[in-house]
């Protein structure tokens, strides 16, 4: 039984993953999970709720990753390092799963509002952190949840588009440099002004 559940929740996660939110039909993820229609009806009360239980597994595994780097407490660039490369790393051995959660956006269950909990919230936590800290510029957190996430996810989404190679791994340096150069403090003033 627990085993149909995992192959029904692995299915429902491919079957998004390649063909997006309208490909989930109870028939393809039967299919795809070797199983009849009404196996689906036997371990979920809907086909949502399924699809549902696929974002949750998923997302409460990377909430949790990200809840104990926050936890730790170090100084917003490390955690910033360290935050995309988890985020990398989690796309990189998951693709699937990744793109399910994070790419997909219909997937997303409407209670699950990305700014009201999960990694969206701790983001936002970190950089009023860091403001206060002063360890980055006065900036309004939602605009900073923004471009953080807005720079580190166009990278799996154009690795699955296919304009970008992967591994994700390989653009951590990068991205995380983007990142500090929009929300880190301004390069210092000591340099002498440009010429024209």
């Amino acid at each position: 039984m627990k085993n149909t559940q995992e192959n029904l929740l692995n299915s429902a996660i491919r079957v998004v993953a390649e063909g997006g939110a309208g490909a989930a039909r109870t028939r393809a993820i039967a299919r795809a999970a070797g199983v009849t229609e009404a196996a689906i009806y036997k371990h979920y009360p809907s086909k949502d709720a399924l699809l549902r239980a696929a974002y949750h597994r998923v997302v409460d595994q990377m909430v949790a990753e990200k809840q104990q780097l926050a936890s730790r407490r170090l100084p917003f660039r490390q955690t910033v390092e360290m935050w995309v490369s988890l985020t990398f790393e989690s796309f990189d051995t998951s693709p699937d799963a990744f793109r399910y959660v994070l790419l997909t956006p219909e997937t997303r269950p409407e209670e699950d509002d990305e700014l009201a909990g999960g990694q969206g919230q701790i983001i936002l936590d970190l950089v009023r952190r860091a403001i206060d800290a002063n360890e980055i510029p006065e900036v309004e957190p939602r605009l900073a949840l923004s471009h953080f996430t807005g720079l580190m996810l166009n990278v799996p989404r154009m690795i699955t588009e296919g304009a970008l190679q992967g591994p994700a791994a390989d653009y951590t340096a990068a991205v995380v440099e983007a990142i500090w150069r929009v929300l880190g403090p301004p390069p210092s003033s000591d340099a002498p002004p440009e010429t024209t």
